[in-house]
């Protein structure tokens, strides 16, 4: 998969730029849906075999293809990349099978800074008993199935054609039934707490 392309908690400018992706103007999920589960406060990058780097340097250090989050407390992220671009957002990891993080993101890119929750399926490492995890696996939530040779898209049930979900279970069918075909799956590992 290429990063450019990607999630998660990171990729979030060209996240928004992909036509077949769940978003909604106003929360689904809220801190009464969190599962017990959150990343272990730091550094993580994603695993892109077509971005090689030492990640034991400095992230200033690191190439533009580089792109990595940092998790801080209270479900507040920094979502950054090589090219010294990053950007704030706040998550909630709503329980259920699969677990799905609904994140926030201010689009800055635009005039308007307009508001969207983006939604990821979930697939956490090993959960310490505190509910930390240091490894994820992580998915876009899809709106439906494209038809390669239209590019039309057939909505899942719940999602409309404009990709918004009409309830909580609705996303969370369609996290479902997006694991097997997502368009930007990423694998994610902790790596050092963020330098202050």
């Amino acid at each position: 998969m290429k990063i450019g392309r990607l999630f998660l908690l990171a990729l979030l400018q060209p996240l928004l730029g992909a036509c077949n992706m769940v978003i909604s103007e106003a929360p689904l999920f809220s801190d009464e849906d969190a599962a017990n589960l959150r990343p272990r406060e730091g550094v993580w990058v994603g695993d892109d075999p077509d971005c090689k780097f030492d990640s034991s340097l400095s992230e200033s250090r690191w190439p533009g293809c580089a792109m990595w989050i940092v998790a801080r407390p209270q479900g507040e992220l920094l979502l950054q990349n090589g090219k010294g671009e990053g950007q704030p957002g706040r998550f909630v990891i709503a329980k259920d099978q699969p677990p799905v993080v609904q994140l926030l993101w201010r689009d800055e890119a635009k005039e308007d800074g307009k508001t969207f929750y983006v939604f990821f399926g979930l697939e956490p490492g090993q959960v310490q008993t505190d509910g930390t995890f240091v490894t994820a696996f992580s998915w876009d939530v899809m709106c439906g199935v494209k038809d390669p040779s239209s590019s039309e898209i057939e909505p899942y049930p719940g999602i409309t054609p404009e990709c918004r979900p009409s309830s909580k279970d609705a996303v969370r069918s369609a996290a479902l039934a997006s694991r097997a075909n997502a368009e930007m799956a990423m694998r994610w590992r902790w790596l050092r707490p963020e330098a202050r």
